[in-house]
């Protein structure tokens, strides 16, 4: 009772120091001594409808009159969250974050509960940020704007913890870290962000770092180090069945170009378990021989607006894009960089070349951010929509493919996929439902099998031909 006295006159004089008799007055306040106070109030515990009816009073807007119940305000994640993961390789959290989000209509008011963190999943993610304090501005890849990182993932998880156990300091934007226990933990201690790393191969033998981390309840599990770029993507893997010893000497690799990185350590390959990464990225220089990339076949795809261009040597790096030429209009030039898929073998980039007057004869070349280009070569977007035919690189799930937990199949060109079945040694097929996650992975549901899940042969059937695939 004494702490909603403290609010309330908390509240009140706040109101009055800008002066309530005059609501207008308010709007005058800075968005940065509006946010100071906004911290103050949740460092008092206040619910949230409090918070926004005085964030509402001091920026000179209409006071909501919705009484219902506060929703809860804490979720606790273990996985960095961002644009087009999905629950299959973050244990679910991307639909518990929705599920928290759609809680409050005007963070998330499409509300749709898909396990997949899209556009909108983004949009929200930053306007929860922006409510609460966290940042405001710029872009998931320079502040954290809608990027679900280890300081959203503290403030998420702060409100989950006791008022007793908070410590109040009304100077800081954030509230302390708190930690979710599991069973079984791992952290990255170095490079965790900040270090400037040389991978010229000419200083300590050639290792460009002794990387190191902590664990628990690992039990000597065999674990694998990731290099990816400051999204979480793994750009290759630096060791795999790596001895969980706490240190690791990375050797010089002339194939990664300079840029900035972050390290990742899991207990898989697909960082479906146990998994930590570098806190902040840190920057690989001294590299003057990598080798640039060749493009060796390109398509375009004018039924998802898609470049498809293959070959070898490609590495992804936040700002890669794909320049284009067009050879039969003059002046027409442009810069596509969204990338819709990655491996590398090839990349896909999204580009509307094909609608309207788009259609034409253009040249492309790959370029990332260190200089690295590769070849031009020539792609045709008048023709008809060519449909490449499929890969499928691994299978896997949650204790193993087949076990009826986030079984899903890896590959390429998945997009287009109409059928997918199981076909033993006698001949009998098992059809398998499925859905695309992307072009690069499939969610499938495995039934009770008369047998041995390796006795099988899987196949998947797309627009543009079939692959099989033996399960071992």
């Amino acid at each position: 009772m004494l702490r909603k006295i403290q609010i309330v006159i908390l509240i009140f004089a706040i109101m009055f120091s800008v002066g309530a008799t005059n609501i207008v007055q308010a709007a005058t306040l800075t968005d940065a001594q509006i946010q100071a106070i906004v911290v103050l109030l949740q460092s008092f515990g206040a619910d949230q409808n409090t918070i926004q009816n005085v964030r509402s009073v001091l920026s000179g807007e209409p006071v909501s009159s919705n009484t219902s119940s506060p929703q809860p305000q804490c979720l606790s994640l273990l996985h960095t969250l961002y644009l087009d993961v999905s629950d299959a390789t973050t244990d679910g959290e991307v639909t518990k974050l929705q599920q928290f989000l759609a809680k409050d209509p005007s963070i998330y008011p499409e509300g749709r509960i898909t396990g997949y963190f899209g556009p909108a999943t983004e949009k929200a993610v930053r306007r929860w940020q922006a409510r609460n304090g966290v940042v405001s501005s710029g872009s998931p890849d320079s502040t954290g704007y809608g990027y679900v990182g280890p300081k959203t993932r503290s403030v998420l998880s702060w409100r989950c913890t006791s008022i007793s156990q908070r410590s109040i300091n009304y100077n800081q934007q954030a509230p302390p870290t708190t930690t979710p226990t599991t069973d079984r933990h791992i952290k990255v201690v170095y490079p965790n962000g900040g270090e400037i790393l040389d991978n010229s191969g000419g200083k300590d033998s050639g290792i460009i770092a002794n990387i190191t981390w902590v664990s628990s309840g690992t039990n000597g599990t065999a674990i694998n180090i990731g290099l990816t770029d400051i999204k979480g993507n793994i750009i290759e893997w630096i060791g795999t069945g790596v001895r969980d010893m706490g240190s690791f000497s990375w050797k010089y690799n002339q194939n990664i170009p300079n840029g900035k990185y972050k390290i990742s350590v899991s207990l898989n390959e697909r960082m479906t378990d146990i998994e930590d990464r570098s806190d902040d990225s840190f920057i690989l220089s001294g590299n003057n021989n990598v080798t640039p990339p060749i493009i060796t076949s390109g398509s375009y795809d004018n039924k998802h607006n898609v470049f498809r261009i293959s070959g070898s040597g490609f590495i992804l790096i936040p700002g890669s894009t794909l320049h284009y030429k067009d050879t039969l209009s003059l002046g027409r030039i442009g810069v596509l960089t969204n990338i819709n898929s990655f491996s590398t073998e090839g990349i896909d980039f999204y580009g509307d070349l094909y609608t309207g007057n788009m259609a034409s004869v253009y040249s492309v070349k790959f370029v990332d951010p260190t200089g690295r280009t590769s070849n031009e070569i020539t792609i045709d977007t008048r023709t008809s929509t060519i449909y490449p035919a499929p890969v499928i690189k691994s299978v896997n799930g949650k204790g193993g493919f087949g076990t009826g937990d986030n079984d899903s199949i890896y590959g390429e060109n998945l997009w287009d996929t109409k059928e997918v079945y199981l076909l033993n040694n006698s001949g009998i097929k098992i059809p398998l439902t499925y859905s695309a996650v992307s072009n690069a992975q499939l969610h499938v549901t495995i039934p009770a099998l008369p047998q041995p899940i390796e006795a099988y042969v899987l196949y998947v059937v797309t627009q543009g031909g079939s692959v099989s695939y033996t399960i071992r």
